[in-house]
């Protein structure tokens, strides 16, 4: 029973440094190598880069609920 219990920890850690190894593969160096194949994305890209835009937070910012959430939060203040 130890040991079964001993490598499923093993086999859930391995699992888990995998699936951070694969996230690291695709956005270091898959997902740069598709980029050129995407139509506008070197458009998009070049022009976030020209402003200064943070890619990750413009998109949260176009969710609704985000923009409810910051006018409750201001509302409270």
């Amino acid at each position: 029973m130890a040991r079964s219990r001993k490598w499923s920890r093993w086999r859930n850690w391995g699992i888990l440094g995998l699936s951070i190894a694969a996230y690291w593969l695709f956005g270091t160096v898959i997902g740069p190598a598709l980029q050129p194949m995407i139509p506008y994305m070197d458009e998009i890209v070049q022009i976030a880069d020209e402003r200064d835009i943070d890619m990750g937070a413009y998109f949260y910012t176009e969710i609704e609920a985000s923009y409810d959430g910051e006018q409750y939060l201001r509302d409270s203040l």
